[in-house]
């Protein structure tokens, strides 16, 4: 399956953001950790609208909330790479088309998510998914 396709469309979609300005060059370049590194656990984090995002990953499967006054939303699905190794959560109920998470690893403890087309219908429009998350001891 290429999804590299879905990549392109996460970046454009959040390139107005300026907290994400940056990440497309790290992606692209491979800096950071790799998505091998990333550990199973739970993560939390906050959106640059201080949206709590909580993320949850075990084996091949990944769930992330989001909750803020207004908001509250959830997502979970199965783990998968497109044909260049990026790692995404892909949403059970539908397929890749309607809500890919991009998991774009800062360290073998934290990484970004970055929502791609349609995963507002998990949320809605007071929040979203896009967050810089650290692992819990």
């Amino acid at each position: 399956m290429n999804w590299s396709f879905l990549y392109e469309d996460i970046v454009m979609l959040n390139s107005k953001r300026a907290f994400l300005g940056g990440l497309a060059f790290i992606a692209a370049t491979g800096s950071g950790a790799s998505a091998q590194d990333i550990s199973q656990g739970a993560y939390q984090g906050v959106t640059e609208y201080n949206t709590s995002v909580a993320v949850t990953i075990e084996a091949k499967r990944a769930s992330i909330t989001a909750s803020a006054n207004g908001c509250l939303g959830f997502v979970e699905g199965r783990l998968a790479r497109n044909s260049t190794d990026q790692l995404f959560l892909v949403d059970d109920l539908y397929n890749e088309s309607q809500c890919a998470i991009a998991i774009i690893p800062e360290s073998s403890t934290s990484f970004r998510t970055i929502e791609g087309p349609e995963c507002s219908y998990h949320h809605g429009a007071g929040c979203d998914f896009n967050a810089l998350v650290h692992l819990q001891q």
